[in-house]
């Protein structure tokens, strides 16, 4: 075979370029491919690794929540509960717990609202502030030391009722013992609105 190298070198027929051609372009289009697909399995291997990991946290959180994590079916055997089930059991919980979170802020909230208000019913400047923006003459039919009296003893027993609504179990409480007290009290509900 003659070889085409050296000083003496002739120039290539077309058929030799066409052959030439033909390889290099089919050399390209092969690495070309190679690099395309090292780089989608680099991706899905990426991706898959990803996916695992959010699997584990998910079998993670579903076992430190507990639950259950498979049931015996009607034959008898043993069937592991799915991804897919166990983020729908989890996505639900979480929607009722949004619910039931917007409910114990509401009801800590109001709460709230009771405990400031005693705390503005044993303040003679408030009872002046009051006045002066309702323009009542109101005036409590206590003193400065029985109110003071009438909120050691409602803040003694917060402690004896439910966490979440204390001051208004308190409050409840002390109305059957001094409705007047507690009337007077409600007012200053005004200012924690």
């Amino acid at each position: 075979m003659y070889r085409n190298f050296g000083p003496n070198r002739r120039p290539l027929t077309a058929r030799e370029k066409s052959i030439r051609f033909q390889y290099g372009a089919l050399f390209v289009f092969s690495a070309l491919c190679a690099i395309t697909l090292g780089v989608l399995y680099n991706n899905q291997n990426t991706e898959l690794k990803k996916i695992e990991g959010i699997k584990q946290r998910i079998d993670s959180a579903f076992i430190k929540l507990d639950y259950i994590e498979s049931f015996v079916d009607d034959d008898g055997d043993t069937v592991e509960v799915s991804t897919e089930k166990k983020i729908d059991q989890m996505v639900d919980d979480a929607f009722r717990y949004r619910e039931m979170h917007d409910d114990l802020f509401e009801l800590r909230s109001t709460d709230a609202r009771y405990e400031m208000a005693l705390e503005y019913y044993a303040d003679p400047l408030v009872h002046q502030e009051y006045r002066d923006r309702t323009g009542t003459s109101f005036k409590s039919k206590y003193t400065e030391a029985q109110r003071k009296e009438i909120v050691e003893k409602i803040k003694k027993e917060v402690s004896s009722f439910n966490s979440i609504i204390a001051y208004r179990d308190a409050f409840d409480w002390y109305r059957e013992i001094d409705p007047v007290a507690i009337k007077e009290i409600e007012l200053f509900l005004y200012f924690t609105e």
